[in-house]
């Protein structure tokens, strides 16, 4: 009886670890498929069509020699672990960066691909006409965006389609409103050429007024910055000058929360100040 109870026992514990197992399989792999999913999105907005899933296994391996690097200089799981999470993470934000960084220029850019296509439809050019010359003139990523909506256009997406496809991929407010604007002379059958033009002046003079507003504030953002990456420096410091002394901060109990809670609060005085900073114009 007792033979066949242990049995049981080892059979019961077989299929709970099995089926644990699996369950874990199964969530990695959706895990992994998601973050492909993401990445491949966010390569696609920058026009960079690259299999993923070529790129995990150096981001992997570079990650993990960092964190084997980091073990075998501080000597603390805990740092090698938040390393090797942190250098996970480090493709996404840089897409997210790049992507940022992207929209930014293409609002910047904005205006005067609007004043160019208005003064090509005062000179009696049709709007395909004028769309398919502007993407030679204007420089990356308005020239890609405008090629990609000529394209779709000569594929035969209507005009509203199109510019609400234009609208998702560049999600900011300068381009909802210049969408919004098309749509309406197409249905009312307005001047297009002036509206653009008083469009692209608004949109220029906005621009004018939020960086005279990061002019303003720009010493104030840097001295937020300074006081955000000090106690880092104070770190490396004491680090450098006295290595027994750091080693409270990150092979102890008590000073990994003190290292934790001081990285907290400095995130989020960062956090803060930029957006008491960021001018909303």
């Amino acid at each position: 009886m007792h033979a066949l109870a242990l049995l049981l026992l080892v059979v019961a514990v077989f299929c709970l670890v099995y089926a644990i197992e699996r369950q874990i399989r199964r969530d990695v792999k959706h895990y992994m498929s998601s973050i492909n999913d993401q990445t491949g999105r966010g390569l696609a907005e920058l026009f960079l069509f690259i299999d993923v899933r070529r790129i995990w296994p150096a981001v992997i391996a570079l990650s993990g020699f960092g964190a084997v690097l980091t073990y075998l200089v501080i000597n603390s799981i805990i740092v090698t672990v938040s390393v090797l999470v942190g250098a996970l993470l480090i493709p996404k934000l840089l897409i997210r960066w790049a992507i940022n960084r992207r929209y930014q220029k293409f609002n910047l850019l904005l205006p005067k691909a609007l004043l160019s296509l208005s003064a090509m439809l005062k000179s009696g050019l049709n709007l395909s006409t004028a769309l398919t010359r502007l993407e030679t003139v204007c420089p990356s990523p308005v020239s890609e965006e405008i090629s990609l909506l000529s394209r779709q256009l000569r594929m035969g997406v209507s005009f509203e389609q199109s510019f609400t496809n234009l609208y998702l991929r560049i999600p900011l407010e300068s381009v909802m409103i210049t969408t919004g604007l098309f749509k309406i002379s197409f249905k009312t059958g307005g001047s297009l050429a002036q509206l653009l033009e008083s469009h692209a002046k608004s949109l220029q003079n906005r621009q004018h007024q939020i960086a005279k507003a990061d002019a303003l504030t720009s010493q104030a953002r840097l001295q937020a910055w300074v006081m955000g990456l000090m106690p880092i420096a104070i770190f490396f410091a004491i680090a450098l000058v006295s290595p027994e002394l750091s080693k409270y901060f990150y092979e102890t109990e008590q000073g990994f929360w003190v290292t934790g809670l001081i990285v907290f609060l400095d995130l989020c005085g960062i956090l803060m100040i930029q957006r008491i900073l960021r001018a909303s114009i």
